[in-house]
């Protein structure tokens, strides 16, 4: 609408020097729109509401991956249908973890490993890069992580040594998150 606006008035105004500043107000416009959609969609991902959580995390795999880091994805068993909250809180993790990687690693490879048996979820997440050493009191964020993971009834746990890379093993149970499906009967 306000695009709509500004057009208008360009018509309506009739000095052509003008015309370059309402074409930069534009142009300023759509950036400003782009913005917003990057950042929507980085609040609540459309692949989450669309897929199951394998192929969003199979897609955000992809798309992070570089020349300099190949971040690979497999998946082991059959995607359950998850509430989108659910999805949302494991994708987040999942996305704060291999931005760690990015940030911090200095690695070339990744790996997101996901896998469903009976009622269980787990994800492994792990990298070639320098690692860490567990001690040194550094890692707040994966002691804020570790504490999201505890909140909604999941495990964490973290190998890492320096020059070693470094492993993220999350488990869930995930039959509370399960979606219930309604089975509707017709009756003759």
């Amino acid at each position: 609408a306000t695009k709509m606006h500004l057009s208008i008035l360009k018509s309506e105004e009739a000095v052509p020097e003008r015309f370059q500043k309402f074409d930069h107000t534009v142009s300023m416009l759509d950036s400003a729109t782009h913005e917003i959609r990057t950042i929507a969609h980085n609040l609540s991902p459309d692949i989450l509401i669309r897929y199951e959580l394998d192929a969003a995390l199979e897609n955000f795999c992809q798309k992070v991956s570089n020349p300099n880091l190949q971040v690979d994805f497999y998946f082991l068993g059959e995607a359950p249908k998850l509430k989108n909250n659910f999805k949302l809180i494991i994708y987040r993790i999942v996305q704060e973890l291999v931005n760690n990687i990015i940030k911090h690693a200095e690695a070339s490879h990744a790996l997101v490993q996901l896998s469903q048996h009976e009622q269980v979820l787990s994800i492994t997440v792990e990298d070639n890069g320098r690692g860490f050493n567990m001690t040194d009191g550094k890692g707040m964020g994966l002691h804020n992580l570790k504490t999201r993971v505890q909140d909604i009834g999941g495990q964490l746990n973290i190998e890492s040594s320096e020059g070693n890379g470094t492993t993220v093993y999350l488990e869930f149970d995930i039959n509370p998150f399960l979606e219930k499906q309604i089975f509707l009967s017709t009756a003759v």
